[in-house]
Order: C-alpha cells, then sequence, then structure tokens
C-alpha cells in the first residue's frame, strides 16, 4: 500500500512497549506499586487524618479520569441566559444546615 499503513502492522493498542513493561514488572517484583501503597495509607484508619487525605489526592489522579473544561457558547444572535428570580433564604438556610450536618 503505497502511502498507508499495512492493516495490522504496529504495536496493538494498550499493549506496553518493551520498557514500560519490564519498568512494570520490576516493579511488580519489588512488593506493593506506588498505587497500592497510597490506596492502602488512604484506607488505613490508624493514620492521621490529613495523611489519608494526601493520599487520596495523589492516587486520585490514576483512577479517576480528570474532567475537562467546558466551554458554553451559543448563537450570538440567541445567547444562553440564566436568571434567578426568586431566592427563598429558609430553603436557602436548610440547605446549609444539611451540608453541614446542623440539622
Amino acid at each position: 500500500m503505497r502511502g498507508g499503513k499495512r492493516p495490522g502492522a504496529g504495536r496493538k493498542p494498550g499493549i506496553a512497549n518493551k520498557a514500560s513493561a519490564a519498568r512494570e514488572a520490576e516493579v511488580r517484583a519489588g512488593g506493593i506499586t506506588p498505587l497500592e501503597f497510597l490506596i492502602k495509607t488512604m484506607r488505613d484508619d490508624g493514620q492521621p487524618m490529613n495523611i489519608r487525605v494526601d493520599s487520596a489526592k495523589a492516587a486520585a489522579q490514576y483512577v479517576h479520569p480528570k474532567l475537562s473544561a467546558v466551554t458554553l457558547s451559543g448563537d450570538p444572535e440567541n445567547p444562553v441566559e440564566q436568571r434567578v428570580t426568586h431566592v427563598d433564604e429558609k430553603q436557602v438556610d436548610a440547605a446549609v444546615a444539611k451540608l453541614t450536618g446542623e440539622y
């Protein structure tokens, strides 16, 4: 095929290259992985909460996908409009109390 790829050529998606596979095997042979360590620390009730939270933050990027920013745009002739017409102070106070555990 001129100018194109050969069907089936190259490494398949999701398959690590040799260097990555060797590095992963070396880490696994040495005991728990850094991610496993972070998760164990996060779940350890004997650790101070700030250490557990830091472990959770560090591990999160490997477990959960990062959300991308989304720009809301529309037709310049018909812009998107949002209005708050009424705020019930009692409902706001009740929602804040519920979130802070003061209900």
